[in-house]
């Protein structure tokens, strides 16, 4: 190569020489010349001693060939090397991944056990776990708080040791069923607390099972619902059962009287219904008080029950009326027989607070079929009966007959109609004047209600009457009555100027009526009457209904300035010990005592005394119902002050009434 020169050559200006000159022995490169083209590396090295240079030359290709093997195998080395050592990265890399997400995973399974023990722990329902065997393996704190077992007194024990009877064997058997078919059940037992108490709880039991299907362990949820089936109860007592006597009420009662009278279809017997209702207990309520009232109903009411056959059904229906059912039987006997164990038992005195009482009742039968063939139809019966019983006497008792039907529903018909009576100005007043017997002139009228029915003719106060207060109609129907006296009272007084009273009739039920006092002073306001003019005729029963307020109502109206009559005295419960308290200003004698004067030795005697003893405490007295001049005469000589009857006038239209006070202005006229 042109590098190194030819053998004898001179090698000035050649790089050899050029490299030989810095150093005497080394190698160097040698670029391609034009003649090879090859890369030379060329080695050289002098001798000190001679001038000479020996060289040796080699293609850098021959020189590098076994390096670049080496290389080339060191390479792939390499290569191979990190490859395999990526797929290691890329394994561990997986591997660590795994692990990491193993970890997050557990991380993750022991938060969730964590939690779920921690809502197992503060749950507010009591859960137990047992295993498949019933055995007591774990409980939560709501179940030691609500059975006050601990733990440790439940863990390893059976349900069947511990709670022996939570669950019956039928019961038992159809949870393990339902557990195999669903896994899962719902039901109610009771509960026994280790301090002794039952407790209504709800259970929810579901099984927990291995990868195999296995049942490893039982759970169960239980919901302590004592509370609200003590709730549920009280409602049912109170929706079936009285409050005061314990007794079923109508609801209750019209169950079991159309269960009974199924069983009477099917059996081909009859049953009875006994509607009972207590004699006077209004009176009880007000002059003792509701307190001794509602003792009485209890002592009644356990009387009933007392009597009663296995079957029999007594109910307490409202107020102070009871009704008995007597089932099936095929003998009317029998039910005579019941009835009449019940108005004995009845009869017996009742003893409340220390004091006796004695309580009668008045009782209506009906008898199924014959009286009604539904429960509706044999209490109207029997409600219908009863009122006939009282009718007759009270204290005792009648079977439902159907003339009584004829007349409830006449009843029924008249109390309609007489509801809509005032409207209709179907009502009207009719006056009986009353005339003094120490100026022979008249100075009062009774003003007395009459019934005009278009299509009817006159309805008699004896019917109507009666009806209008058992059905409370009497409280409008005496504000009519009182408003239409004072305001023709009122119109005679300024038109004829005489002192005429009228005279009103009040029934209990009016006197007891809350603001009645001020109705008498706001009618006497609106109508002008003078109060004077005004005279309130009251009954001695309405009187005794409520003494204590009787009295007080009596004082506010005499305050008023008008005047108060005892009307029917000697009928009811006379006595003088409760007469000195009313401030009243007449007796009035009832007709009764009078129409068998003079004849009668025993009338005689009390309209004697009745008179006697009107004088001896400042009262005037009246005699109503006088009808010949016998009696007129009589009375006279007994020095009783007016007189009232059909020998004077019998009941007249207000417009007649005019007539007759022409009549006194011409007999004061002529002195």
């Amino acid at each position: 190569p042109a590098s190194v020169p030819p053998h004898a050559a001179s090698v000035a200006g050649t790089p050899l020489l050029a490299h030989y000159r810095e150093r005497q022995t080394d190698t160097f490169t040698c670029a391609a010349d034009a003649d090879d083209s090859l890369d030379r590396i060329i080695g050289y090295a002098g001798s000190p001693d001679h001038p000479i240079i020996a060289a040796a030359f080699l293609s850098q290709a021959e020189v590098l060939a076994s390096w670049r093997k080496r290389v080339e195998q060191t390479v792939w080395v390499g290569v191979f090397s990190i490859g395999l050592l990526l797929v290691l990265i890329a394994i561990l890399r997986k591997q660590l991944n795994g692990l990491l997400s193993g970890k997050a995973d557990l991380e993750e399974k022991n938060e969730s056990l964590a939690m779920a023990a921690q809502v197992f722990e503060t749950s507010l329902h009591a859960i137990a776990i047992f295993s498949a065997n019933g055995v007591f393996m774990r409980v939560n704190k709501a179940f030691t708080d609500m059975t006050a077992y601990a733990a440790s007194d439940v863990i390893g024990r059976s349900v069947t040791e511990l709670q022996p009877g939570l669950i019956e064997a039928e019961e038992s058997a159809a949870i393990a069923a339902a557990l195999r078919a669903n896994g899962f059940c719902q039901s109610e037992a009771h509960l026994a607390t280790r301090d002794g108490r039952t407790l209504t709880v709800k259970h929810s039991v579901s099984t927990m099972r291995d990868a195999t299907g296995r049942v490893k362990a039982i759970m169960a949820i239980f919901q302590d619902v004592s509370e609200q089936k003590l709730s549920e109860q009280r409602l049912h007592q109170l929706a079936h059962y009285d409050v005061l006597t314990n007794l079923p009420n109508r609801r209750t009662f019209a169950e079991r009287i159309q269960h009974e009278i199924d069983l009477a279809v099917r059996r081909s017997t009859m049953l009875a219904v006994v509607f009972i209702d207590i004699d006077h207990f209004k009176t009880i309520n007000d002059s003792l008080g509701h307190a001794t009232g509602d003792l009485v109903l209890q002592a009644v009411a356990n009387r009933l029950r007392a009597c009663l056959r296995i079957g029999d059904t007594v109910a307490r229906i409202g107020g102070d009326e009871f009704v008995v059912l007597l089932e099936g039987n095929s003998k009317r006997e029998t039910f005579e027989r019941v009835a009449h164990k019940l108005a004995e038992s009845l009869t017996e005195a009742v003893t409340i607070d220390g004091r006796e009482m004695y309580v009668a009742a008045s009782m209506g039968i009906s008898v199924f079929p014959h009286d009604g063939k539904d429960s509706e139809t044999l209490l109207r019966n029997a409600d219908t009966a009863m009122y006939r019983a009282k009718t007759a006497g009270r204290n005792c008792w009648r079977f439902f007959d159907e003339s009584m039907a004829a007349h409830a529903t006449r009843r029924l018909e008249l109390e309609t109609a007489l509801r809509r009576a005032a409207e209709r100005s179907e009502l009207v007043l009719y006056y009986q004047p009353q005339r003094s017997l120490h100026n022979d002139r008249v100075v009062a009228v009774e003003a007395l209600l009459r019934w005009q029915r278009p299509e009817h003719g006159m309805v008699s106060p004896m019917e109507f009457i009666p009806l209008a207060e058992d059905s409370g109609l009497i409280v409008p129907i005496g504000e009519w009555v009182l408003f239409t006296a004072c305001t023709q009272a009122a119109a005679w007084w300024h038109e004829y100027k005489v002192e005429l009273r009228v005279a009103v009739n009040v029934a209990a039920k009016q006197i007891h009526h809350k603001g009645f006092v001020e109705q008498v002073r706001d009618t006497l306001a609106i109508t002008g009457l003078p109060a004077e003019f005004l005279e309130l005729e009251i009954t001695e029963s309405s009187i005794i209904e409520n003494v204590e307020e009787s009295v007080n109502k009596l004082h506010q109206l005499k305050q008023l300035g008008i005047s108060v009559a005892i009307d029917d005295f000697g009928t009811g419960y006379s006595s003088l010990s409760y007469l000195k308290q009313l401030p009243v200003d007449r007796l009035k004698i009832d007709r009764s005592f009078v129409k068998d004067t003079p004849d009668d030795i025993d009338d005689c005697a009390i309209v004697r005394t009745v008179i006697s003893m009107s004088h001896n405490l400042g009262l005037s007295v009246i005699a109503e119902g006088v009808e010949t001049q016998r009696q007129l005469d009589f009375l006279r000589a007994q020095h009783c002050d007016e007189i009232q009857g059909y020998l004077l006038s019998v009941p007249v239209p207000a417009q007649q009434v005019a007539g007759m006070l022409l009549a006194e202005q011409r007999k004061m006229a002529n002195g």
